[in-house]
């Protein structure tokens, strides 16, 4: 079986993939950091669906966010196309 995780790099991404790979999980790590992971920026519809479709994942976690509020109070452009659209 194969997972995509987005928000890889972050707390909740940290703790699952572990976890998924224990349970015999191919992993395909992507976050706006890259390390260990793909490049992918969530808010770039069709780069997200290139790594999808190149991955070809049984499930999708979709744990990317912006989790910064003082950054969401200042941008909530930015806050609204990484965490709602």
């Amino acid at each position: 079986m194969k997972a995509l995780v987005t928000g890889a790099n972050g707390m909740l991404g940290t703790s699952l993939i572990p976890e998924l790979e224990r349970n015999g999980f191919e992993v395909c790590q992507t976050d706006i950091s890259p390390d260990n992971s793909v490049f992918l920026d969530i808010r770039q519809l069709e780069d997200a669906k290139k790594v999808v479709t190149k991955f070809c994942p049984d499930f999708i976690f979709h744990l990317a966010a912006e989790t910064d509020v003082d950054k969401c109070e200042l941008d909530p452009k930015h806050a609204y196309e990484v965490n709602t659209l």
